[in-house]
């Protein structure tokens, strides 16, 4: 799987994105090429089921953060038409700690309620540790 992700990662900023979305073998979404994947859809944060891709300690605070923030979370199989009829995508990692996604292809994804609010959760929670 990580020579899959290093490839695709570098295919899509040959391309011009910023990282590329992966799908499993069912053509479900799994994770993006260096991060992992939410979307927020009527309220409810959704992110891919962690089979068959590294489940992330920034994934983990993110379930943890969402669920003290009183948040209506779910890990489930989602399609690509799940994620590109969400109101709101992001990413999160090490590096991309919590990352707004502005587009998936053609599609926008402008609303960042949620994600927000998370961002600033993962930050104080961060600063708590770093202090």
């Amino acid at each position: 799987m990580y020579a899959i992700s290093v490839l695709s990662h570098r295919e899509a900023i040959a391309k011009g994105f910023d990282d590329a979305l992966l799908l499993d073998h069912q053509e479900f979404v799994a994770d993006a090429s260096v991060a992992n994947v939410f979307m927020v859809k009527n309220g409810t944060l959704h992110t891919p089921k962690p089979i068959g891709f590294l489940n992330g300690i920034t994934r983990k605070v993110t379930l943890s953060l969402a669920s003290e923030l009183g948040l209506d979370t779910r890990e489930a199989y989602i399609t690509l038409n799940d994620l590109l009829t969400a109101d709101e995508v992001f990413l999160t990692g090490t590096a991309y700690e919590i990352c707004p996604v502005k587009s998936v292809g053609g599609t926008s994804f402008p609303a960042r309620d949620i994600t927000d609010k998370l961002r600033q959760a993962y930050r104080q929670a961060t600063l708590v540790h770093l202090n």
